[in-house]
């Protein structure tokens, strides 16, 4: 696995292969919209590739309501 995330950079890469297999995580650190790209080749020598991408959403917990009789 390789890791490249440089402060000056706006985003963070993660590359990881194994056998046929080679999967970049692209985080954009700006918007946290993530990235995962897997690119593969087939036993019909053809590459494959997919592209999924999200948010990375912030929960915020529900604020505390004070009752009163």
């Amino acid at each position: 696995m390789v890791k490249i995330d440089h402060p000056e950079l706006p985003f963070k890469l993660e590359v990881i292969w194994y056998g046929n297999l080679v999967e970049l995580y692209l985080t954009d650190k700006n918007s946290c919209r993530e990235y995962r790209i897997s690119i593969w080749h087939t036993t019909a020598h053809k590459v494959k590739v997919q592209v999924r991408t999200w948010e990375t959403l912030v929960e915020e917990e529900p604020e505390e309501k004070n009752e009163s009789d």
